[in-house]
């Protein structure tokens, strides 16, 4: 199911009927250091770019040469959060940068995003998003930023699937079952996500 251009969500039917997995994090197979390497390359060429069109050439030469400060819009010992700090502790090992992992949950991680968008233009704040970027301005009236002029984007490094699950005890057992229980009880299923206007919430009512 296409879900409409600029919402950043796409539902994979076929990953629905999928058999479960197990899966275990490879912080240090080659191919995660191969992205690592890949991702800090491309943070620090955006930051430098960044720093020299403005002019701060020597800023740029020493980048970095302090903590850099990363904002993770949810809550802290959530799943992104838990992300960037296994994150950071690998390009701490790999590359010595240091970073200060900060969580700034709420409003659908507006909150975290309009900090990010008001702090100095030193490369030495930035933020971790998701779908809620560009959701965030179609729902809120005012989310404290705007996703197009506020940020520079660096690369994307993690893609993270939408599972639909459902009560074990149910008799639902695949997406063929949940949608002809739907249409035999209209207005009769409930679904759960982590908020109003959460990138789970919206795929939830888009499906």
């Amino acid at each position: 199911m296409k879900i409409k251009p600029g919402l950043g969500i796409d539902i994979d039917e076929k990953a629905l009927t999928r058999k479960p997995f197990a899966w275990k994090p490879a912080w240090s197979s080659n191919l995660f250091r191969r992205r690592l390497m890949k991702t800090a390359k491309m943070l620090l060429i955006a930051i430098s770019s960044a720093l020299l069109a403005i002019g701060s050439a020597r800023a740029a030469d020493d980048f970095p040469n302090r903590p850099i400060r990363l904002i993770v819009p949810t809550q802290a010992g959530s799943a992104l959060d838990m992300r960037m700090r296994h994150f950071t502790n690998a390009v701490k090992r790999e590359l010595g940068w240091t970073f200060v992992v900060e969580a700034k949950p709420g409003a659908g991680q507006s909150i975290g995003m309009a900090f990010v968008a008001n702090a100095a233009p030193d490369g030495y704040t930035i933020v971790v998003v998701n779908n809620s970027i560009t959701l965030n301005p179609y729902l809120q009236t005012n989310p404290g930023y705007d996703p197009f002029k506020s940020f520079v984007p660096i690369t994307q490094f993690l893609w993270a699937p939408l599972v639909l699950v459902g009560n074990v005890n149910s008799e639902i057992r695949n997406v063929q079952q949940l949608v002809t229980m739907a249409k035999a009880k209209p207005g009769g299923l409930n679904h759960a996500s982590s908020g109003l206007g959460s990138t789970p919430f919206i795929a939830a009512e888009m499906f």
